[in-house]
């Protein structure tokens, strides 16, 4: 698909001329039906009388005014406006009545203007004849592909005897003085308009300029009283018009690292999937991109596998663990090193454990968790995705860091299906779609990353246990790392075991960034460009639920953290013994190539293998090492009555 440049966000307002002095007028404010606008004046208003007058002590006016013969048939109130600071301003009502003097007069007093000369108009309400008036706007010109905006409103409507009203909008092309071009007027908009007694409207028109591009217009806007109708036709005011183009505007750079709550790797195309639920995604990055075969996440939780991403520290160090737990504020993270960089950085979430309160707000200019929701699968707003789109079509050309979460694969606990789940997937990938036309019409290609991945998987009771955070198997620590854009090889696979530990540094060297002293995570970018060994460091990961769901949505409580280690296809499991608090530990050991649905314990068959012996050490040594390197504890986070309601919703309970 070819990209387009184009923006439609561009907005010029046209301005109309003041009769009395040939300067842009600045616009008015008129009410309509309790609606405000700005306007640039009216028609059916007539103007009777135009002329300086003196504000004398204690802002005393004399205004004096002469009703044209053709108005005078009908007692009518005749509106007085002032031109105050480059604005006219109702100030008073001259009162006329028929059959008298046609010569109406009143001393208005307006104590907060100075003494001095100011400008005057005295205007006349409704139109009795068919002649035509008009306002026309400055000179203007008319980009290629443009539209105009406007709004109008009835003013002064008979109740008792409405006439019809003709209103016309013209272009009048000018010639490179500014003087008008005969014979040549194109008529835009023609309309007869028959009030009612209801309330009067504002009444939006748009108009296809396409035919008059490049150009220079002046825009006139007129109207009469319909003809063979007797009475007073009402006025029109004329809402403020815009020039609506597309221009092309400048792309910019950008990463978007884009996290699809609780997606399992096996259940994508790329991974093994059939049928596939996710054929754009697989096309999209099996095609164009890299996938990582093996990547696992460092914690089960949402909150804190997202604060591995985002410190590149493993959950036990950086300790946000649970809604009790705040942030160390020093810790740089993914947001506060791009927007040192100078990018723009933005967030877009489904709220819940992605909330600003957990520290996740940390360097971001703007944080949007949608609308405040209850319950999943009600309406909690426009999707993460779909706010993420329309920020970037209206960003700039900064650089752009982006960073989207979405829930749309949760369930209640209680609702949680495969086959749900698998729906969802379905949608997400049609929606993905739709984010990567815009991604890719909106950014420097060569220069952007997008990366997708996910936090944890869940269990749908493969081992004895459902839903997400409670136990080590691979259903949820294997998840998708797949990336797309600057400095990545496309149709590359890699098999080297690594974590969301590695997702900070790898993006950071990606976009040229220097990686803060003290990360734990390895970047990956030389294996993406296909430079590097595959070879990487022990993996590890860890459980911090309170409690396993069950069959039957009984809940079994955890005597504590469960950890695991991963090391190329051989991983080990340590999980405390049923019942037995501080002490008490199993080990699960698995060769994940021969036995990649994790149903054999190699510890329980006999002489294990030397590479478990190796992992049962390192994972024994683990709890100490994360010990003696937590990090200082933030501020506990203040969560309001919203939040815990949305946390409860995804079926946390803490």
């Amino acid at each position: 698909m070819a990209a387009s440049n184009y923006s439609f966000d561009t907005q010029t307002p046209v301005k109309a001329e003041d009769a009395a002095t040939g300067l842009l007028r600045p616009y008015l404010r008129a009410r309509v039906g309790g609606a405000w606008r700005d306007v640039i004046g009216s028609t059916g208003r007539t103007p009777i009388a135009r002329r300086p007058v003196y504000v004398g002590r204690g802002g005393r006016i004399f205004v004096v005014a002469k009703v044209p013969a053709r108005l005078a048939g009908s007692d009518q109130d005749l509106e007085v406006y002032l031109r105050e600071n480059g604005s006219w301003r109702q100030r008073g009502v001259l009162h006329y009545k028929s059959g008298g003097s046609r010569t109406v007069s009143a001393t208005l007093v307006v104590p907060e203007l100075p003494p001095g000369p100011v400008f005057a108009e005295v205007h006349a309400r409704g139109m009795r004849d068919s002649s035509w008036q008009a306002i026309s706007s400055a000179p203007v010109h008319v980009p290629p592909r443009a539209w105009l905006d406007f709004s109008f409103a009835l003013d002064g409507v008979d109740p008792d005897a409405p006439v019809p009203v003709d209103i016309v909008v013209e272009a009048v092309p000018l010639d490179a003085s500014g003087a008008e071009v005969g014979g040549r007027t194109r008529e835009l908009l023609s309309r007869r308009i028959a009030p009612s007694g209801a309330s009067p409207l504002w009444r939006a028109e748009h108009v296809d300029l396409r035919k008059i591009g490049g150009s220079r217009v002046r825009f006139r806007f007129r109207s009469r009283a319909a003809a063979g109708h007797a009475g007073f036709a009402p006025g029109v005011v004329w809402g403020a018009p815009t020039l609506r183009f597309e221009r092309e505007r400048a792309t910019f750079p950008a990463v978007v690292l884009l996290s699809l709550d609780s997606l399992r790797a096996r259940d994508m195309g790329l991974y093994g999937a059939e049928p596939s639920p996710t054929p754009f995604i697989d096309k999209f990055f099996g095609g164009g991109g890299a996938v990582f075969e093996h990547a696992i996440t460092q914690a089960t939780g949402t909150l804190p596998s997202h604060m591995t991403m985002f410190t590149s520290l493993n959950p036990c160090i950086h300790g946000v663990l649970s809604a009790s737990d705040g942030l160390d504020p020093t810790l740089p993270t993914l947001a506060t090193v791009f927007k040192a960089a100078g990018y723009t950085t933005a967030a877009f979430t489904d709220g819940g454990f992605l909330d600003p309160a957990f520290g996740f707000g940390r360097g971001f200019d703007s944080f949007d968790t949608g609308e405040a929701w209850t319950q999943l699968g009600g309406d909690h707003g426009a999707p993460a995705l779909q706010r993420a789109q329309t920020w970037m079509s209206k960003h700039g050309a900064a650089p752009a860091f982006i960073f989207v979460h979405s829930y749309a694969l949760r369930s209640p606990p209680a609702l949680s299906s495969p086959s749900a789940y698998k729906n969802g997937l379905r949608r997400f990938d049609a929606e993905f779609r739709r984010f990567v036309d815009l991604f890719d019409k909106v950014t420097q290609k060569e220069r952007s990353l997008l990366l997708l991945t996910s936090g944890h998987g869940t269990e749908f009771f493969e081992h004895g246990g459902g839903g997400q955070g409670s136990r080590l198997y691979e259903e949820s620590l294997a998840v998708p790392l797949l990336l797309r854009g600057r400095k990545v090889r496309s149709r590359r696979r890699i098999d080297a075991t690594v974590g969301l530990l590695d997702l900070a540094p790898t993006l950071m060297e990606l976009a040229g960034l220097t990686v803060p002293r003290g990360m734990q995570g390895r970047s990956l970018a030389s294996m993406l460009s296909g430079r590097g060994a595959s070879r990487m460091p022990y993996r590890f990961s860890e459980a911090h639920a309170s409690s396993r769901l069950l069959a039957g949505a009984a809940r079994q409580p955890a005597a504590g953290p469960s950890y695991a280690v991963s090391e190329g296809s051989y991983k080990v499991i340590m999980t405390p013994a049923p019942g037995v608090s501080g002490a008490g530990v199993s080990f699960e050991a698995y060769d994940l190539q021969r036995d990649p649905h994790e149903r054999r314990n190699v510890l329980a068959a006999g002489v294990p293998p030397p590479w478990a012996a190796g992992l049962k050490r390192a994972l024994e040594n683990y709890p100490s090492i994360c010990r003696r390197l937590r990090k200082n504890p933030g501020r506990r986070p203040q969560l309001d009555s919203r939040l815990r309601a949305q946390l409860r919703a995804l079926g946390y309970t803490e």
